[in-house]
């Protein structure tokens, strides 16, 4: 057996497991169980992810189930056709396009108990629980469980959902807790490493900038790491950074404000980023012109390309020398 095969086998064995588990000790809002010997209706799918999703952020869980294979009466292994030969890789985003936000299916698993000697096919649906305050709707309707019940979610359901509160747990304060209350290995960890943030890693400089600055969420600090290393952000992202104060320059040439420098120690990066005004330039060719009387086009050109602010490229910085050169 191959080392991918062994791993394969190793996965259905953990969901086999995960399904004997929810038929045993299954609740009934958060996990459906349908034949679906051969097809199910989509809407009817959207309908219980939208129910299950609900139910599973009432309940404070992460995700709940639809199980196409196992008889509800029973919860007998039967087995499911649905989609065997195609179509079920597109499910997800046939889904997505009903859902609030566009949410969809955490993962779809096809598993293979094996039943009186037979094996049966299983397809496990992982619904993800409804985003906080937000209730998740198929087709702009919101729908939840009664025991086993499919129907809207009531309104009292729905006010619970939307009344919930969105916390950034980073910045909640813990009266009387000091940095001894915290491991020292894991504050000597997070001291060594970079900080990420869905995924993107940001650079250990900027991860100061998060500590230093309270104030600042994940996104901000990840933003103002995007403009140090040149990466592109949006205007309104570039709009919020500088009503923060924490970038300067004309767009595209943006670059990150002397009080950011000083927190992630790139000082001297940000005098070359901001470069020097016009005067300074003017002074270069003055002095130049004094010495040798004259020159050519290309001799201010690299005279002064090395000394434009690090933030402009080559294309930018020509039309900029040509300025200068005429004057």
């Amino acid at each position: 057996m191959s080392a991918q095969e062994f791993s394969l086998n190793a996965r259905n064995a953990d969901l086999i497991a995960t399904l004997n588990n929810l038929i045993v000790n299954w609740e009934t809002e958060v996990v459906e169980f349908k034949e679906a010997n051969k097809d199910y209706d989509k809407d009817k799918i959207g309908q219980y992810f939208s129910a299950i999703s609900n139910e599973s952020n009432l309940k404070g869980l992460q995700y709940g189930w639809l199980i196409f294979g196992v008889r509800n009466k029973d919860r007998k292994i039967i087995g499911s056709e649905y989609r065997n030969k195609k179509g079920l890789d597109t499910l997800k985003l046939e889904i997505s396009q009903g859902t609030t936000g566009g949410i969809s299916f955490v993962e779809i698993f096809e598993v293979y108990p094996i039943v009186d000697g037979e094996e049966k096919r299983v397809v496990m649906f992982q619904i993800p629980a409804a985003a906080t305050a937000i209730p998740t709707g198929w087709h702009d309707h919101f729908y939840g469980r009664n025991g086993e019940s499919l129907g809207a979610l009531s309104v009292e359901e729905l006010d619970r959902i939307r009344g919930q509160e969105k916390k950034d747990w980073s910045k909640q304060i813990i009266a009387y807790a000091t940095l001894d209350c915290l491991d020292k290995n894991a504050v000597a960890l997070a001291r060594q490493v970079g900080v990420t943030v869905y995924g993107k890693v940001l650079d250990e400089n900027y991860s100061r900038v998060l500590f230093e600055n309270p104030d600042f969420d994940l996104s901000t600090v990840y933003l103002i790491d995007r403009v140090q290393k040149h990466a592109p952000i949006s205007k309104e992202a570039i709009k919020e950074l500088r009503r923060l104060g924490v970038i300067e320059g004309k767009a595209p040439n943006i670059y990150v404000s002397a009080k950011v420098a000083e927190s992630t120690d790139t000082k001297a990066q940000y005098v070359k980023n901001k470069g020097f005004d016009d005067e300074y330039y003017k002074k270069l060719i003055v002095s130049y012109l004094e010495t040798y009387q004259k020159g050519k086009k290309q001799d201010f050109i690299e005279l002064l390309a090395d000394k434009l602010p690090d933030t402009m490229d080559e294309k930018q910085k020509i039309p900029k020398l040509e300025i200068y050169w005429e004057v």
